[in-house]
């Protein structure tokens, strides 16, 4: 159960409808492979529909991918994500930045306060869960509900490891509702956090130009 439990890791962080994440995928184990497949087809038809719109291309490459700082055994991927046939051993690690965003017509609204209220009772409350578990949970819940920037502040704060925070950061900056305020929550990380965050999630879709 152990085992089986720990070659599952991957699936519990994994959000078909909020990809946007750091993903290290052990390609001999089924799982990951599934996983690397995919986020592969997701890239394929983000890059696809982006094309299609005539948005700007802000890859890492210049071939509308959102997958960036690829890299498989170690070494820099030689091609397109969306060309390369996965192999069935050694470790791909990738970031992907998704380019899906808060509808423009719909004006979504961000949790409301109560509701969100609740989130971090809940997860003060578990204070024996790891904040792996927690992070787990954030993922498979992510695509359900908008966030404001002061509420992505206060769920940051809930970690005090910097890696983790930075994953929660990336989950939901594409949920922001109010993405002109992001400077709220910048102002909680450390410049080599901002620029580490920068690398993942692409400088062109994070760069505050508002401000």
């Amino acid at each position: 159960y152990v085992r089986m439990l720990q070659k599952s890791a991957s699936l519990f962080s994994f959000n078909a409808n909020n990809p946007t994440g750091h993903y290290r995928l052990d390609l001999s184990n089924p799982i990951d492979y599934s996983i690397a497949e995919k986020l592969a087809i997701l890239d394929s038809w983000e890059s696809a529909v982006r094309s299609r719109d005539g948005k700007p291309d802000v890859s890492q490459l210049g071939n509308f991918s959102h997958c960036r700082n690829v890299q498989y055994s170690n070494c820099p991927l030689p091609r397109s994500f969306t060309e390369w046939i996965p192999v069935e051993f050694d470790v791909l690690e990738l970031d992907y930045s998704s380019s899906k965003r808060p509808s423009e017509t719909s004006e979504p609204a961000a949790l409301a306060d109560t509701v969100f209220e609740q989130l971090l009772r809940a997860m003060l409350q578990f204070v024996i869960s790891s904040s792996k578990a927690k992070l787990q949970a954030l993922q498979q819940l992510s695509d359900k509900f908008f966030l404001n920037c002061s509420q992505l502040r206060q769920l940051m704060d809930l970690f005090k490891e910097s890696g983790t925070r930075q994953c929660v950061f990336v989950c939901f900056f594409n949920r922001l509702v109010d993405i002109q305020n992001e400077k709220l929550v910048r102002a909680r990380l450390a410049r080599e956090e901002v620029a580490s965050l920068m690398a993942r999630l692409g400088y062109a879709s994070a760069f505050p130009y508002i401000h």
